[in-house]
């Protein structure tokens, strides 16, 4: 009897194993395939190489689900035009049509990679603000530009080049706009755009105090292809950063009374108590770091706070692009614990808050409830996306990587069973219907703020009473 029972036990485990195993081999196929490289012979000459990273881009919506039939008969009928056209193009062209056309797909996470590691540019920084486009960073040599609003770069407004960027980025329209700062600076975007301009220059004119208009023209530098380069929202914030040889010049000094949202930058969580019982956390990625692991980081702050004794609490996702969303699932269902009843948990928010940074936004909103408040800008990506993906695509020539995605997500309505065939599987036990996650209060940052040292979101006198 008891042989018989030892059998069928381990037939039983043998079988749950069996299972399993089917289970893990199907998500990992499902969610993150591996690429089958076709092998092409080394190229006779560019237009070959050309033509071959044209070739195997024809995988992209293989492997990528986010591309409706309408979306692939685009994408397929643009790539035979460029094919066409491959005994001509230039490198830079090549590095842009690519980006083009793995836009058509419409999907944030269905993007080219590592731009910054090929892309020249000069040596200053923009972003935007509220009155317009603004130089916030420069290498010493140039430290007089910073400060100075950019009026045209290579003859075209800043609105222009908004415009006429935006097809060449993956994603919404404010998803764009927070990635387009790196594409303004660099002559190889726009010889890559209008090949008559020049690859390696850029003509800049900027308002001047003296009354007329003053231009310069700036040579740019290629980048370090064995360097991360910062995305673009990094600029923002004045410390060194780690490609940078020595400091550069920016608007804010480096000092201790910064913007909390520009303390700490190059670290995970950055967190302080603020006056009248709050709590301030700043998630600049949703990753691990030099600190540990995110999740026990987060998980040591939260138990030095008592349940229901904060009056409020912000939770502060500006310039965070994602990384890895379960490292704030306990986070974000315990911070709106630690608020009082009648208290309130901001959630602050900008267009690039992208992907992980998207959900743990979702996930705060919805334990707190009706507690909580959206401020900022829209977010950098719709709440229904497709994310998730092995290995990227590699063009065997230009080295250009394309990320594809294979999981569904919806943080507005949740995922239903119905969808189990397209939704991401780790979902399910996870995600949330949170609804509308659009800013109570739309606002952004406005340069007379912000030379000064003062975030126009978090005003002096935060949080605001009228909320």
């Amino acid at each position: 009897m008891k042989k018989r029972v030892a059998i069928v036990a381990v037939l039983l485990l043998g079988g749950i194993g069996l299972l399993l195993g089917a289970l893990y081999f199907s998500f990992m196929g499902r969610f993150y395939p591996e690429v089958e490289h076709p092998g092409f012979p080394a190229p006779e000459n560019s237009a070959v190489a050309m033509r071959q990273d044209l070739e195997f881009l024809a995988l992209l919506p293989k492997y990528d689900r986010s591309f409706t039939p309408e979306a692939a008969a685009k994408f397929e009928a643009e790539r035979q035009v460029l094919l066409t056209k491959s005994a001509t193009l230039t490198p830079a062209q090549l590095e842009m049509e690519v980006a083009r056309l793995v836009a058509i797909a419409g999907n944030g996470h269905t993007t080219v990679g590592r731009r910054l590691r090929r892309i020249q540019r000069a040596p200053i920084r923009v972003q935007w603000f509220e009155e317009g486009l603004f130089v916030i960073r420069a290498a010493q040599p140039q430290a007089d530009l910073v400060g100075r609003k950019v009026l045209r770069i290579n003859g075209k407004t800043p609105e222009e080049l908004l415009a006429a960027f935006t097809p060449y980025v993956s994603g919404t329209a404010d998803h764009a706009k927070a990635t387009i700062p790196a594409f303004l600076v660099s002559p190889t975007v726009f010889a890559g755009v209008w090949p008559r301009m020049p690859n390696d220059k850029l003509e800049l004119t900027f308002e001047s105090a003296k009354g007329a208009p003053e231009t310069i023209v700036l040579a740019s530098t290629p980048p370090d292809p064995e360097k991360a380069y910062p995305f673009p929202e990094r600029d923002y914030a004045p410390q060194q950063q780690t490609t940078e040889d020595a400091p550069w010049a920016t608007v804010l000094p480096d000092r201790q009374d910064l913007p909390l949202v520009l303390r700490d930058p190059d670290h995970s969580l950055f967190h302080i108590a603020l006056p009248g019982d709050g709590l301030y956390i700043h998630l600049n990625a949703t990753s691990d770091d030099d600190r540990g692991d995110l999740g026990d980081q987060l998980a040591k702050l939260m138990a030095t706070i008592a349940p229901g004794t904060l009056k409020f609490a912000v939770l502060d996702l500006r310039f965070n692009g994602g990384g890895d969303y379960t490292k704030t699932l306990t986070f974000t269902k315990e911070l709106p614990k630690k608020v009082a009843g009648d208290g309130k948990v901001y959630i602050l928010t900008d267009h690039g808050t992208f992907s992980a940074a998207l959900v743990t936004a979702a996930r705060a909103k919805y334990f707190a409830g009706d507690r909580a408040v959206i401020l900022g800008e829209r977010l950098g990506d719709r709440l229904q996306f497709w994310a998730e993906a092995g290995s990227p695509i590699v063009l065997p020539n230009s080295k250009i990587r394309v990320f594809f995605a294979t999981g569904y997500h919806d943080w507005e309505n949740g995922c239903g069973w119905s969808d189990l065939s397209r939704c991401f599987w780790l979902n399910y036990p996870f995600e949330v219907p949170a609804g509308d996650l659009s800013p109570k209060r739309p606002v952004a940052w406005k340069f007379d703020d912000y030379r000064r040292g003062i975030d126009t979101v978090m005003e002096p006198g935060f949080p605001p009473s009228r909320e």
